[in-house]
């Protein structure tokens, strides 16, 4: 799915006020855009959010489990932003976002580029937009190239939460229908994937066999770094 921030706000927005005028008013866009934007979630989900009558929308069990996450989701994006600039909240893109998140990840505009399949210059302005924005410097030079600060780090690791969130969505929405979709990524330290994972996972995959499982090796450390980005749902360890 094809993020796009301000168009799932409007689902938060249309839940509470249960019209689309008001959320149009409340998200600073017209009537026409809101209605489009809906529309291209539900086409994009491939079911209907909302139940359109005289008296306006409400949400139908696909659209209340899809503001569940979106909720979810901007409760650990909009503080990370927030942090920075007020403003952020509503101006950030998804696409700045990204390439932010890549920047931090990577320390180079080149490889967060390469690894997210756009031009270079998008990731440098994507930066510049966030640094203008908090009259910040968010990163700083070091031998192997850009160092995220403390504050970088900590809106990319927000955003990547967030987007975890929307990754359960798929899965979700499978579920209220009966079906499975989706996959669990389970970060296992050694003992624990042979004395407990291994046939915890057998006996779930009976039940379920049609939800691929994977079981990620790696240190501790890193479990709970994959953890807090959401790389993994279950650490299991010692």
């Amino acid at each position: 799915m094809k993020i796009n921030w301000r168009h799932l706000r409007l689902v938060l927005s249309i839940s509470k006020h249960g019209s689309a005028n008001a959320a149009a008013r409340e998200i600073g866009v017209s009537q026409q855009a809101v209605s489009q934007a809906i529309d291209g979630l539900e086409d994009s989900f491939g079911i209907a959010l909302f139940t359109r009558k005289p008296s306006g929308h409400a949400l139908t069990a696909a659209g209340e489990v899809v503001s569940q996450r979106v909720k979810r989701a901007l409760s650990t994006l909009d503080p990370a932003l927030a942090r920075l600039s007020p403003r952020l909240a509503r101006a950030a893109t998804a696409a700045q976002l990204r390439a932010f998140a890549a920047l931090v990840d990577t320390g180079s505009t080149t490889m967060a580029a390469r690894q997210l399949g756009i031009a270079q210059p998008t990731v440098h302005r994507a930066v510049t937009h966030f640094e203008k924005e908090t009259a910040t410097q968010l990163f700083e030079r070091a031998w192997h190239g850009l160092r995220a600060k403390k504050p970088a780090r900590d809106l990319a690791q927000a955003y990547l939460s967030a987007m975890s969130e929307l990754s359960q969505i798929e899965g979700d929405l499978a579920a209220l229908h009966g079906s499975h979709a989706g996959h669990i990524s389970i970060g296992a330290m050694p003992l624990a994937r042979v004395g407990f994972v291994a046939p915890a996972v057998a006996a779930f995959q009976a039940r379920a066999p049609n939800i691929p499982i994977r079981i990620m090796d790696g240190s501790y450390e890193g479990h709970i770094h994959s953890l807090q980005r959401g790389d993994i749902e279950v650490l299991v360890g010692a």
